[in-house]
Formats: structure tokens, C-alpha cells, sequence
């Protein structure tokens, strides 16, 4: 997901979005499977022309469990390879990114609650092992989060800042959201873009070797807003905001360790405020709270500082690993062991804890927040120089 070196082409395909987003209702991105197939096309047509199959990384792994070939088609669908309307593959999208050859490659297509084979006799089981479709990440978090309407709002903190709600119907294109085909009745809708807690981890190994998370997270669970006078815009990985790039404002010769570790962490949130304030643009609801997963769940002062920057309070989950509860849940439904898969949430998903935003910050975390996009908006013709 942060594979970047279709970035030019997917620019271009950007530019003539309009003839497919009535089909995909995907804004491109360059790790996208059509896109990366281009650049193959033009960059390795030696590799291109090779291809057996196109799968995504669970369908290769299930590949691998079963010997069966299939693509799951909720991953699919966000991967910009299906017609929402038709729940098919579609010669138009193939067309669009002069991959019609690829048509030929692309496998049935499978629901998450399909079986999908059983385990090889490599596996050396006494008796049949069923694999299941499965979901991809996003997807899977959304579910153990329990979104399953626009009233619900799900963030996922990992590499990607993921904000998300579900509905019947797609967005439109007008929003800047993207649509993915999600449970049975249900689209997810999505705002996101590679600017979420993966930034920390990048900067933590690459600028301070010794430093760990323990010390950060103990750190964090002390800070205040006014503990931190710098600013980081997390785009590292990815931007969401033009073609702006990841930079510390407001170093100083006495700037500590632990205060550029903070700025990161509120950084990272900003970006979520920024997709946040896109979701709700159309929402038109604010909602009570939000479910949170990702990597961010395991810090306590990381989640107490998004509520705090939100003004929403952030509900945690018992269970950290969220993705693979989903795939729990899913299955146990798969097996009508649950009427539903609202019923095998309700039983099985329990939340922890709820922070609640503290008054005494939101309004000083708001000025900060002013000052992030002020930042960004006068350094949007910079980076073009670089």
C-alpha cells in the first residue's frame, strides 16, 4: 500500500477520473493493482507478459493454503477492478488503464464467507480444513469495529489513516470519498491516505536509535498540548494534502527528543481530523463517538490525545488485533454458527475503554490544528522546487 513508483501514471489517470468513477467509484491511487500492472506494462513487459494471475496478498496466500485460485471481491472492488453496479469485472476499467489483457488473468470471484478449498495434504491434517474468502484490513477492522451504518465512524491508525462508515449506497464523486463493496447490503465508504502511525515508526528508527515506545508511550500518557511547540506534517509515506511532504516546523537548538515525538504523534491525528472533517462533510451528523484500531490502541496517551484533538470520544476494543477477529467473526457466520454477522459481533466484540476529550486541551489542540493547515496551505507551492 505504500509502493510509489506509479505515482506518475497515476497522476495522469487522475486527470480523466470522470470516465470510470461512475463504474469503480475509486479515486486512483498508485499501489492500486490496474495502476502497478501499467507501469509493469511499460516498465518490466518481460514480467507483464508473464503474468499467470492477479491476486491480491490473501488471495496468494490462500492460493498457497489451498491450490485454489480466486479473488475476493471486496478487495477487489477497492483495488479498482470492479463495476459496483454489476459486482464484475469490467472491459471499460480495463480499457481505461490499457490493461485489456489482464481481463485473462483476473480469477473468479469469491465473497469473504465463501469456501474457498481446504488445506492441501501438505498441511497433514486427518480430516478437511475449509479456507474462507476472507477480508482485507480494512474491510476486517471496519467489521470487528462494528460500522455498519453511516452513524458509525471507524479510524484505522496503521500505515494508512483509514476513516470510515458504511451505507447502501455509493458516495458520489463530488465528495472525495471512495466506495468499496463491504457486507452483504452495505458499501464502506471511505476518506484515507498513507499519513497514519506508521510516520512514528519511520522517524523512531531512522532518527533516534535508542529511543522505544515504551518510553514514548509513558511520556505520552503525561503530556499536554503545551508540552509540544512543533508542528509535523505526516507524509512520510504519502500526502493528503497536494503534493506536500513530511517536515518538522518550529525546531529549535533545545527542541527535545520527546517533543518531536509528540508533534509526530499529533500530527498524525491532524491528518485523521482532515479525512474526519471530509466524512462528516457529508454525514451531516456528528457522531458520538468513534472506534478506533490500529497500532495507536496499544498507547493509552496516544488514544487519550485523539479524543482530545476530535473532541469525540474514542472507544477501544478489548481485543487489540481487530483484522483477525473479523476473520473470527466471519467464519463462525460463514458456518451459521450466528444468524448474522450483527449477531456474531454483538456476542463477541467487547469494548475496553473510552476516552473521553478533556475541555482543558481541545481548544489549544484547535489552534494547533489551525496552524497545521495554515502550514500546509503556504508550503503547497514549495515543494515543486524541490
Amino acid at each position: 500500500s505504500s509502493d510509489h513508483r506509479a505515482d506518475a501514471l497515476c497522476a495522469k489517470f487522475n486527470e480523466r477520473i470522470d470516465e470510470i468513477f461512475p463504474l469503480c467509484y475509486q479515486n486512483i491511487m498508485p499501489c492500486q493493482a490496474p495502476v502497478l500492472l501499467r507501469w509493469l506494462k511499460e516498465n518490466q513487459p518481460d514480467i507483464y507478459q508473464n503474468i499467470g494471475y492477479v491476486l491480491s496478498n490473501k488471495d496468494f496466500i490462500r492460493f498457497l493454503l489451498t491450490g485454489e485460485i480466486y479473488q475476493e471481491i471486496g478487495d477487489a472492488s477497492s483495488n479498482c477492478l470492479i463495476n459496483l453496479h454489476t459486482q464484475k469485472y469490467d472491459k471499460k476499467i480495463f480499457s481505461f488503464f490499457g490493461i485489456e489483457e489482464m481481463e485473462a488473468c483476473l480469477p473468479e470471484l469469491v465473497s469473504s464467507q465463501d469456501i474457498c478449498g481446504y488445506l492441501t495434504e501438505n498441511f497433514c491434517f486427518p480430516y478437511p480444513v475449509p479456507v474462507y474468502g476472507g477480508m482485507f484490513d480494512v474491510h476486517a477492522c471496519s467489521l470487528a469495529s462494528g460500522i455498519f451504518s453511516n452513524k458509525n465512524i471507524g479510524m484505522i491508525a496503521g500505515t494508512w489513516s483509514i476513516n470510515v462508515y458504511a451505507q447502501n449506497k455509493p458516495a458520489i464523486k463530488q465528495s472525495e470519498l471512495m466506495t468499496s463493496l463491504y457486507l452483504d447490503d452495505l458499501y464502506l465508504i471511505e476518506s484515507s491516505s498513507a499519513t497514519s502511525a506508521g510516520n512514528l515508526d519511520v522517524v523512531l528508527k531512522n532518527l533516534f536509535e535508542k529511543f522505544n515506545y515504551a518510553i514514548l508511550n509513558s511520556y505520552l500518557e503525561k503530556a499536554t498540548p503545551n508540552d509540544c511547540h512543533v508542528l509535523f506534517t505526516p507524509f512520510l509515506y504519502g500526502t493528503n494534502y497536494n503534493n506536500s511532504r513530511a517536515s518538522f516546523i518550529g525546531l529549535k537548538r533545545d527542541t527535545s527528543q520527546l517533543e518531536m515525538m509528540q508533534a509526530v504523534c499529533e500530527g498524525v491525528i491532524f491528518s485523521h481530523k482532515y479525512h474526519l472533517e471530509k466524512l462528516l462533510d457529508k454525514v451531516k451528523e456528528y457522531p458520538t463517538c468513534i472506534y478506533m484500531s490500529g497500532g495507536v490502541t496499544y498507547s493509552k496517551g496516544w488514544m487519550q490525545m485523539f479524543a482530545d484533538i476530535l473532541h469525540i470520544p474514542i472507544v477501544a476494543f478489548k481485543e487489540k488485533e481487530l483484522g483477525g477477529l473479523a476473520g473470527v467473526l466471519m467464519v463462525l457466520y460463514a458456518q451459521k454458527r450466528y444468524p448474522s454477522i450483527y449477531a456474531a459481533f454483538g456476542d463477541l466484540v467487547k469494548t475496553d475503554t473510552i476516552y473521553y476529550p478533556q475541555e482543558s486541551y481541545t481548544q489549544r489542540y484547535d489552534q494547533k490544528y489551525k496552524a497545521y493547515k495554515m502550514v500546509l496551505e503556504n508550503l503547497k507551492d514549495i515543494w515543486d522546487l524541490f
